[in-house]
């Protein structure tokens, strides 16, 4: 899609490679048996696909955030950016307690398009919320999303997040919802109608009354 992102992430990745094979030379030279060092896919007994050597797993997540700190020292780069947020968003919300990640996405949140990006991106990408784990650090890499779209943040939680039948990330999700739900209420009505349409609205209504948490909900309605 972008020649230059791709180009970038080839030269993240040699790099890591290239320390990772540095820092093994030794040991690979003094024990040619461990095998587990090997950068070779091996079969799985129980599969006929290729399960990755657990060196490319730790080259994989140094690549993704590498990248990420090279993308947030040049965020006037719209499309490498774009990218990012778009392919990688499961990469980003599981490694978002690394710093140069966690950097990334403050950055982005501070612009409204990109947090919008995001948002969206989440949305889209991230379709299976049954780890607990998971959903934790997807709902505090949402805490800090652009003003601007919390209307959009709303559309997400409520649907998506709110009904979560594990206790800690349902009560995360409700504590956001309910903190962007006042934001809300302290815009004006044109503002409001600029991040929620009617339409919007009606949806969040009927999801909340689907899911039986009308009630629970009942003062920002």
């Amino acid at each position: 899609m972008v020649c230059g992102a791709d180009q970038a992430v080839e030269r993240v990745i040699g790099a890591v490679c290239a320390s990772v094979e540095e820092g093994y030379k030794g040991r690979l030279s003094s024990e040619p048996q461990q095998a587990v060092i090997c950068f070779q896919p091996h079969r799985s007994p129980k599969s006929s696909q290729p399960s990755p050597c657990i060196n490319l797993e730790v080259v994989r997540k140094g690549g993704t955030i590498l990248y990420c700190d090279y993308v947030c020292e040049n965020l006037n780069d719209a499309e490498q950016l774009s990218w990012l947020l778009v392919n990688h968003t499961e990469e980003i919300v599981a490694l978002s307690t690394e710093p140069p990640v966690q950097e990334l996405i403050a950055a982005v949140h501070r612009n409204s398009a990109a947090s919008g990006l995001l948002v969206q991106a989440v949305g889209s990408k991230c379709q299976d919320l049954k780890q607990p784990s998971f959903v934790c650090r997807l709902l505090r890499c949402l805490e800090g999303v652009h003003p601007s779209q919390s209307g959009a943040l709303l559309m997400l939680l409520v649907p998506r997040l709110l009904g979560s039948p594990q206790l800690a990330p349902a009560r995360q999700a409700g504590a956001l919802a309910c903190r962007r739900a006042e934001l809300l209420l302290t815009l004006s009505e044109e503002e409001v109608h600029s991040q929620l349409t009617r339409a919007d609205l009606d949806k969040v209504l009927e999801s909340l009354h689907g899911s039986g948490l009308a009630n629970k909900y009942a003062a920002y309605l």
